[in-house]
């Protein structure tokens, strides 16, 4: 992480998840898609940044999982890891948490 930037953070992360997207949607369980659905409402009511911070970390590492690719889970972990250290650790944030319809 210190040697990237937000952007390049971001950018490898476009690249990865639509398609740790599209191949969880073929492989994921009734239970990992249950799970997801748990975090998304968790986090429209998470009432601080870094309750949503700590429950989109786990939505997107539960999509890498639903892939069933070690491989890929642990290259979104990293991805995933780097991305929450400088894009999430360098935002200014409210004192409040996000509002519930935020993406």
């Amino acid at each position: 992480a210190a040697i990237t930037s937000p952007l390049a953070a971001m950018q490898a992360r476009g690249l990865l998840e639509p398609d740790l997207a599209r191949l969880a949607a073929f492989n994921a369980t009734a239970l990992q898609i249950e799970e997801m659905r748990s975090l998304c409402d968790a986090m429209r009511g998470a009432p601080t940044w870094d309750a949503y911070a700590e429950l989109d970390w786990r939505f997107h590492q539960l999509i890498a999982e639903a892939t069933a690719n070690v491989v890929l889970v642990e290259i979104q972990r990293l991805v995933n890891g780097i991305r929450r250290y400088l894009v999430w650790g360098n935002l200014i944030k409210r004192p409040v948490g996000p509002p519930q319809d935020y993406h």
